[in-house]
């Protein structure tokens, strides 16, 4: 089933905070989607009150997300909570809340560049060298995946698992070695559009088509919850690369925006982590696998994707370094951008809060016999 996916749109907007019965004001809205957002923690006090990690919905505590200016609030449940901040799930209709931050977000996109976009006529020579860079990088990387997939995916079923849990496992085997090739393929194909978006005379269009913003009032629809959970875990692993690679991701937007004479941000730079997080997905959704299946697979894409694109990124802003591109900038900073290592990116094995014992059946398992055919 083709159900609707609702976009990470990023904002930045102040909220205050209703947790056990204290306010904390200072945090920050830093993107929402039709189900819930994610604050960062700001000058709140609120840091450290809660327990890191992915919570599961038993354990949900209740907050109340406040726009004082606006006067609008919304409840919520914690659903997801790192070193930079937290997601929440909207727990009550938050179609006004969704459509104020919308109507920020918009404006703040609308206005007018500093000089018209894509007006250096070496701009698309030097981009198309860094994608060529990236593509083969992201190929020597991607090998590994659909093996590391396998081991964890059969590492889980060795937890002690219900038949039903363990079926759910050895199903999404067989089925990333059946769609190994268009995993692939879809997956590069998304990755080609984002550079096509990158490189889009028109901003404007250019965010549409990204899924940055949406016209249509069926984005206020209650989002599936299936679908806020991966979007929470997601965002997850981006914020947890965003603290580690902020620096670079930064003066990589930058070094684009000066390229381009446009704002870029990280939605619509094609080489951060939330692009390829973003550009995988509809390939894995499309495998049909259980909402536990796909959080292993996209753990460990996050393991094989990420563990060296640090030292990629350094070579990137050194060859814009090269170009003239903010050199004074790049040049020696660009090789102390802290690693990404491993562990930071969870193996099944020591995750707390994904358990491999939460596996549930998915409500489209009486499809399966005629697709393995």
């Amino acid at each position: 089933m083709n159900r609707r996916r609702h976009p990470r749109l990023e904002i930045r907007h102040p909220a205050e905070v209703e947790f056990e019965g204290e306010r904390f004001s200072g945090c920050q809205i830093v993107n929402f989607s039709a189900g819930g957002l994610f604050l960062e923690w700001g000058d709140s006090g609120l840091e450290g009150r809660l327990e890191a990690g992915y919570w599961e919905e038993p354990a949900r505590k209740p907050v109340r997300i406040e726009l004082p200016k606006a006067r609008l609030g919304v409840a919520a449940a914690l659903v997801h909570v790192t070193r930079l901040g937290f997601g929440v799930a909207f727990s009550e209709d938050a179609g006004p809340f969704h459509s104020y931050l919308q109507e920020q977000g918009r404006g703040a996109r609308q206005e007018p560049p500093s000089a018209s976009p894509g007006s250096g006529s070496a701009t698309p020579v030097i981009v198309r060298r860094l994608h060529d860079k990236f593509v083969t990088f992201l190929r020597k990387q991607y090998a590994a995946f659909p093996v590391v997939a396998r081991e964890d995916l059969i590492f889980a079923t060795d937890q002690g698992l219900s038949g039903e849990a363990q079926s759910d496992l050895f199903f999404a085997v067989t089925r990333l070695e059946q769609q190994a090739e268009a995993l692939s393929q879809g997956f590069f194909n998304q990755v080609e559009e984002g550079f096509q978006r990158l490189l889009a005379t028109d901003p404007q269009s250019a965010a549409s088509q990204s899924g940055a913003l949406s016209e249509t009032p069926q984005e206020l629809e209650l989002v599936d919850k299936e679908d806020f959970d991966e979007w929470v875990l997601l965002n997850g692993i981006a914020y947890r690369l965003d603290g580690q690679l902020g620096e670079a991701i930064f003066k990589l937007n930058l070094a684009l925006t000066h390229l381009l004479q446009r704002p870029v941000k990280s939605e619509l730079n094609p080489f951060t982590p939330i692009s390829l997080l973003q550009a995988i997905k509809p390939s894995v959704d499309d495998l049909d696998f259980t909402p536990q299946v796909k959080q292993i697979v996209f753990q460990a894409f996050s393991r094989v994707m990420f563990t060296q694109i640090d030292r990629f990124y350094g070579e990137l802003l050194a060859c814009l370094a090269a170009e003239g591109i903010g050199a004074q900038e790049v040049q020696d900073k660009s090789r102390a951008t802290p690693a990404v290592h491993p562990a930071d990116l969870q193996h099944p094995s020591n995750q707390r809060h994904l358990r491999c014992s939460d596996l549930r059946s998915h409500s489209t398992r009486n499809n399966r016999a005629n697709e393995s055919d």
